[in-house]
């Protein structure tokens, strides 16, 4: 018997504009989260947490609005999320709010995942159009690499 594989699994998923929204809403509470930690804390800690909170609202804008960097963007700020949840609980031992931490960002992870998503973000013909790439120059090697 042959098992489900996860891959295939999420390419046929669906729901690509209610998945989007859920991950920009993930990604909306983390800029509001960070700019009220720069607005409260003292002036040596606000840079940074509003520079956190400027990352956020970028990957929320790009997801919101399409762009065809969107999905990377806020793929590879959810990954970094997951990695400092993880290696903070592994450090620090159990606490919630690193587990929430990184489990918000684990399902932004996973809503952001799929072939229908790539099509909705990567493969838009548009941009495609305006900087001369083909459709090798495009497609992300994970995918190759799970379908070969």
């Amino acid at each position: 018997m042959e098992g489900v594989q996860l891959p295939k699994v999420l390419d046929d998923l669906g729901f690509e504009r209610t998945r989007r929204a859920v991950a920009a809403l993930a990604l909306c509470l983390f800029v509001v989260l960070y700019a009220f930690l720069a607005l409260m804390l003292d002036a040596s800690w606000k840079p940074a947490f509003a520079g956190l909170a400027a990352c956020y609202l970028v990957a929320f804008l790009g997801l919101a609005a399409e762009w065809f960097w969107g999905r990377w963007f806020a793929s590879g700020l959810a990954w970094s999320g997951v990695m400092v949840s993880a290696l903070s609980l592994a450090m620090m031992g159990w606490a919630w709010p690193l587990a929430i931490y990184g489990g918000l960002h684990a399902l932004v992870v996973f809503l952001l995942v799929g072939k229908r998503m790539t099509a909705l973000y990567d493969l838009q013909e548009a941009w495609r159009v305006r900087y001369k790439m083909d459709e090798h120059g495009v497609v992300p090697p994970i995918t190759t690499y799970i379908e070969a």
